[in-house]
């Protein structure tokens, strides 16, 4: 849902980048607690644990692109 809030205009995404990276600090987490249990043994993931841990490194990108983005300036 935040990745669609970033299509609307705005002069910066910053809020929303910083809103993303919240979420994408919990996906990690929500990845990382579970493998540290399984004693970071990686052989018995399913393809939708690949997928989540996917989500939360592509999440983190998008979230620091979008706070590091400068304002659209306009020319006249």
């Amino acid at each position: 849902m935040l990745g669609l809030l970033l299509f609307v205009p705005a002069k910066t995404h910053r809020l929303l980048g910083a809103l993303a990276l919240l979420v994408t600090l919990v996906v990690a987490a929500g990845v990382l607690v579970p493998l540290a249990d399984a004693n970071w043994d990686v052989a018995g993931w399913a393809v939708g644990a690949w997928f989540t841990a996917a989500t939360g490194a592509l999440g983190f990108l998008g979230a620091l692109k979008a706070l590091m983005t400068r304002p659209l300036s306009r020319r006249r």
